[in-house]
């Protein structure tokens, strides 16, 4: 992977976070300044309870899309989650 396509990616995780979607589920990869995601898409819970709108999925592609080094962005293989599940809420049964 070219020193650009990680830097790229590291900004991409940095946009992700700051409008707390989940990346346990979502998966992308960059080649050459092209970016591709898989999985499913998600926000983490937080205190606001925000739900992923169209919005704010249009935001965070002109942010990506906005960043040095990106020159192509596809979100084809993405699945739209709009429910969560809260920590305390989460059964112990997949420990055993």
């Amino acid at each position: 992977m070219a020193t650009d396509d990680v830097r790229i990616s590291e900004q991409v995780r940095r946009v992700l976070t700051r409008h707390w979607i989940d990346l346990t589920d979502l998966r992308f990869s960059c080649t050459r300044g092209v970016l591709r995601f898989f999985g499913t898409l998600r926000r983490v819970p937080n205190e606001e309870k925000l739900r992923l709108t169209e919005n704010l999925l249009e935001m965070i592609s002109h942010e990506i899309r906005r960043l040095p080094g990106v020159e192509k962005v596809y979100f084809a293989n993405v699945q739209l989650e709009e429910t969560w599940v809260d920590a305390e809420e989460v059964d112990d049964d997949w420990q055993r």
